[in-house]
């Protein structure tokens, strides 16, 4: 009785008859393959940075610290900011400027070159967060920037300064808000006195 299904017999013999064919096509993809990714791709590197997320203030002992005033001395940037701060247009302005990347990525000649320019550098420096998440909710545990250049020196310094840029953004904002709390406890501590 003869099976509807496919007879794999005739397939074996098939590749009995053309197996040296075969070994042949792979053999030639595979040294095509290798060639191309070693004389026609450019080289790429990547270099990361990783750092912790700031704490969050949102605790009663910190609420009860200062008379129910909360601690003013402490970090009031959340770890959700910081994805924001990154992609921010003002940070990425000032990576484009300091390395001049308008030119390296050759849109001198665009009209929207600095749109482009931003499009570019999404592509070549990522913020990665690492979270731990428990009872259906996230908290940021760790961010990673990494950057990505066809220079292993400038891949290293875009990352170093795009981390030094989001820190002095975030002392700034931080500081800024330390002193509007500051003048806000002031005028109270006045207008009751």
């Amino acid at each position: 009785m003869k099976n509807n299904l496919f007879d794999y017999s005739e397939l074996w013999m098939f590749l009995r008859r053309n197996i040296a064919l075969l070994v042949i096509n792979f053999v030639l993809i595979v040294a095509v393959a290798v060639f191309y990714s070693f004389y026609f791709v450019k080289k790429e590197y990547v270099s990361s940075l990783t750092f912790l997320a700031p704490q969050e203030n949102a605790s009663i002992s910190n609420l009860l610290q200062i008379g129910g005033m909360g601690n003013f001395n402490s970090n009031d940037i959340m770890p959700q900011q910081i994805e924001s701060i990154f992609g921010s247009k003002t940070l990425k302005r000032k990576i484009i400027d300091r390395f001049n990347l308008i030119s390296r990525y050759q849109l001198t000649k665009s009209q929207n070159s600095f749109e482009l320019a931003v499009l570019r550098l999404k592509k070549d420096m990522l913020l990665d967060i690492n979270e731990m998440g428990s009872l259906g909710m996230s908290t940021p545990l760790s961010f990673t920037i990494s950057c990505y250049h066809t220079s292993p020196d400038t891949c290293y310094q875009m990352a170093k300064y795009s981390f030094e840029l989001l820190d002095s953004t975030i002392r700034n904002l931080s500081v800024s808000s330390a002193k509007r709390n500051r003048e806000f406890i002031e005028s109270q501590l006045a207008h009751n006195s």
